[in-house]
């Protein structure tokens, strides 16, 4: 720490990235706060996938074995391409469920002495060269505290803050759905992925009796037609090359507004993180890697900044760094997934050249 007294950081959100940011800052030896608007265990439209540098981050936070010992290990990518199948192998990650994964966080930052309130809203009302001033709500009890720093980590749910850390690419393009089914037809230790025009699906076993369903599917009035979520991407499934019977049992159903969106994410003493720094749908693991990474790397960021009120522009260099050449590839992929002539493609250089496959698979997990 920089200062002789503990920075106060108020946290909001407790998903993956308000988590572990959390766990790092008080390591660190900041006074912590987190506020987290839901009580967990929750349900959450995700991919429930960790790639290699998400165990990584949870080897940084001192809970990778205890994370482990909850999910199921994955170590192969099997995607279809309209009716065209594609296999690699990808470095180990693994299959874990929010509902499993998101205590053991919450649980890790209160062992280390994270003031952790559930149910609670918060609000930041402004800030000045001193600190952050923010409500927080709990219930039907209202209070206004004042922070050295605030961190901004509720995910895809962080429009409020648009005053304060302005979009720079607006919410548009796909919205998410995911949902759990009981089918035999998945294989443990398998990314599962069927690509159409109307979107893309993954599938991943997460213990004995569900599957994880997680999908991007085309936004607009005319994709309306096609039925509702759960009925497109169970048809975007059918129509590809693998055999899943049996969709029964349909549970948790989640869906999200529009996900591509880049903002700012610094603006004095307040930053943003994870998904709320901004979206790009991502698959085989990035989402909750990218969130586990950037909160890490806030953590050391404020930790180490002599002055707060020169966080934001310095977070805004960071997290470029971090993540922008991984979003760009996402991006660059995921967005020929939605047009035939790309999958064609895709298919077509899988199939003379697999091992180029393997690379991209690579690149993204790794």
């Amino acid at each position: 720490m920089i200062s002789d007294q503990p920075r106060k950081v108020l946290v909001i959100g407790g998903g993956p990235a308000g988590a572990s940011n959390a766990i790092m800052l008080a390591r660190l030896g900041c006074h912590v706060t987190l506020a987290e608007r839901k009580q967990f265990p929750r349900s959450k439209a995700c991919g429930c996938c960790l790639n290699a540098k998400g165990l990584h981050s949870l080897e940084t936070l001192a809970i990778r074995q205890t994370v482990v010992d909850l999910g199921l290990a994955t170590d192969r990518w099997i995607a279809s391409f309209d009716s065209h199948l594609v296999e690699a192998k990808i470095p180990q990650g693994l299959a874990i469920s929010r509902e499993s994964l998101d205590p053991v966080l919450i649980e890790r930052a209160v062992e280390l002495g994270v003031e952790v309130s559930m149910n609670t809203s918060g609000r930041i009302l402004g800030q000045d060269d001193r600190g952050v001033d923010v409500q927080l709500k709990h219930q039907s009890s209202i209070t206004s505290s004042r922070f050295d720093i605030a961190v901004i980590a509720s995910g895809l749910s962080s429009g409020g803050f648009n005053d304060i850390l302005p979009w720079i690419e607006a919410p548009h393009g796909p919205f998410g759905v995911s949902c759990t089914i009981a089918t035999d037809s998945i294989e443990s230790g398998a990314i599962y992925m069927a690509c159409g025009d109307d979107g893309y699906v993954g599938l991943v076993r997460l213990d004995e009796r569900r599957v994880d369903v997680a999908a991007a599917l085309r936004s607009g009035n005319q994709s309306q037609t096609l039925g509702d979520p759960v009925q497109r991407m169970q048809q975007l499934v059918q129509r590809s090359a693998f055999d899943v019977t049996n969709w029964d049992q349909v549970h948790s159903v989640v869906t999200t507004p529009p996900m591509r969106r880049t903002r700012v994410s610094g603006n004095g003493r307040i930053i943003a993180i994870g998904d709320a720094a901004g979206y790009v749908e991502p698959f085989t693991g990035e989402g909750m890697s990218w969130a586990l990474a950037s909160g890490i790397e806030a953590a050391n960021l404020i930790a180490s900044t002599a002055d707060p009120t020169t966080l934001g522009p310095q977070w805004n260099a960071n997290l470029n760094r971090l993540l922008n050449r991984r979003r760009q590839m996402c991006k660059v992929i995921t967005t020929s997934l939605h047009h035939k002539i790309g999958r064609r493609l895709f298919a077509s250089l899988a199939a003379t050249c697999p091992s180029l496959v393997t690379r991209v698979a690579n690149s993204l997990v790794a």
